[in-house]
């Protein structure tokens, strides 16, 4: 998961969020994609946009991103192509809401509990 987002601290508002994840099989030394998606939120939007949404797509990690988190694998090209074009309404998917819905799928439900605490 990798975030970047900008915040007014005084109004404590967030301004614009983007959160990309990628999911993958781990193959040995080769990762296969298997959902590569991305979490927008940017209010300044206009037209048939939504201002939060996600899109499916193939975000390439630099080296160096992957790097800093650990991950040595090689990520194998994706077998079929995503519609990268297409933005699918959903809630406010920040790096808190991102992180805590990765939790509750990913972590045993003690930890889930413990982190919503």
């Amino acid at each position: 998961m990798q975030s970047s987002e900008s915040y007014i601290i005084a109004d404590k508002t967030i301004c614009l969020s983007h959160v990309r994840l990628l999911y993958h099989r781990n193959r040995g030394s080769e990762a296969e994609t298997v959902l590569p998606l991305h979490y927008d939120f940017d209010p300044t939007i206009t037209g048939g946009h939504p201002i939060f949404h996600a899109q499916l797509d193939t975000y390439k990690f630099t080296k160096a991103e992957l790097d800093r988190v650990g991950f040595r694998a090689t990520i194998l090209k994706p077998e079929n192509e995503w519609l990268s074009n297409v933005r699918i309404p959903t809630a406010c998917m920040n790096f808190g809401s991102t992180l805590l819905s990765l939790t509750a799928d990913h972590f045993p439900r003690r930890t889930f509990e413990q982190a919503i605490r």
